[in-house]
């Protein structure tokens, strides 16, 4: 890989975690949080970056620049349709929004072009409630499963605890309604706690059963909880206080 790579740590409010990103393919994925790695402190300036950067950041194998460039819209199309939320700790206020209103490609100058919103700058800034991940490690991962597993537990990494209701998680990954819990084993979790194992030390998957039928309620992740590393506190300048609704001062995290 490129060196630069290595010190590339994305950061995100972990309301992000409740996003569905499982619709977007394991290159979009690296693509989305490669722009999220350069986005860092800026302001409402527009971010200006050369495909080569993205291709290297995103681990994306050379295509043509008319090819990339579909790629890159076809991945903002998708992004478009998440939804994107911040709410206060009481849960009375709350802002959905879309992180980049503007997303220019230019197949000729091979340049994105992506204002950001002031909304997602909070989320990607705060310096309390986020999730960092070395994207180098985040774009060696194969499976978009895995991937979406991996932000996951990187969130409780100081716990090494995370337990979920297998609806929600089935949400989360955007797991197709029609698997059964044998599917989600064979295909999901299996392939994923394997590729994961080298990642969290000591990984282990424990189901909670019950109700009717005995049937898996929920999934407990157990995994050596992490010492965070001094590097790896906030590289990014805060937002300024002022430009931030005053309920976002308070907010808790979902």
């Amino acid at each position: 890989g490129v060196c630069v790579m290595v010190s590339e740590i994305v950061k995100y409010h972990n309301n992000l975690n409740e996003v569905q990103f499982g619709i977007l393919n394991p290159s979009e994925m690296n693509i989305f949080f490669a722009l999220c790695s350069k986005v860092k402190g800026k302001g409402d300036e527009k971010l200006v970056i050369p495909y080569e950067t993205i291709r290297e950041l995103g681990k994306y194998s050379a295509t043509s620049n008319k090819r990339f460039t579909e790629e890159l819209e076809k991945m903002n199309d998708k992004i478009l349709g998440l939804k994107f939320k911040m709410q206060s700790a009481d849960g009375k206020q709350k802002t959905t929004f879309v992180p980049f209103p503007t997303f220019r490609t230019d197949e000729d100058s091979q340049i994105l072009t992506v204002s950001v919103n002031e909304e997602f700058l909070y989320v990607l800034n705060d310096p309390e409630w986020f999730t960092r991940f070395e994207l180098e490690e985040f774009t060696e991962l194969k499976g978009v499963y895995t991937k979406n597993l991996y932000r996951l537990l990187k969130q409780f990494r100081s716990t090494g605890f995370y337990k979920v209701n297998i609806d929600k998680f089935r949400e989360i990954l955007d797991i197709p309604k029609s698997y059964t819990m044998t599917n989600i084993d064979k295909r999901v979790l299996e392939p994923a706690i394997k590729e994961l194992s080298a990642i969290f030390p000591d990984l282990k998957l424990k189901k909670i059963k019950g109700g009717r039928g005995n049937k898996v309620k929920a999934l407990e992740f157990s995994f050596s909880k992490e010492s965070i590393p001094k590097h790896a506190k906030p590289i990014y300048s805060k937002v300024k206080k002022e430009k931030l609704p005053e309920w976002a001062e308070n907010q808790a995290p979902v």
